[in-house]
């Protein structure tokens, strides 16, 4: 009878010991739950970020082009013009060089 209640004894204490290291484990496993969320959280934030700032850099460089393309051919019409100047005032050489220049550049 001593044998059988020992027995028990130490069934229980030995249920009750993994019980607490379960509930340990649960606790931990929460916790790196909890931290892997918040890292995944973070990291979406920050692309969202990245990506913002990338499609703000492809709008920037669209807009940059747009305005270089602008420029360019305000150039030329500028020089074109001086051209038609040139021609319309005798100066036939300095139009036929005009006329080149804005041909290169167009």
């Amino acid at each position: 009878m001593d044998y059988r209640f020992l027995a028990a004894s130490q069934d229980l204490e030995r249920r009750e010991f993994q019980q607490k290291l379960e509930g340990e484990r649960l606790k931990e496993t929460e916790a790196r739950l909890a931290s892997e969320q918040k890292s995944v959280r973070h990291q979406q934030r920050l692309l969202i970020g990245v990506s913002v700032a990338l499609v703000a850099a492809i709008v920037l460089g669209i807009a940059t082009l747009y305005a270089n393309r602008q420029a360019s051919l305000s150039e030329v019409r500028a020089i074109a013009a001086a051209s038609n100047g040139s021609f319309n005032s005798n100066q036939r050489l300095d139009a036929l060089v005009q006329a080149i220049q804005a041909r290169r550049k167009g």
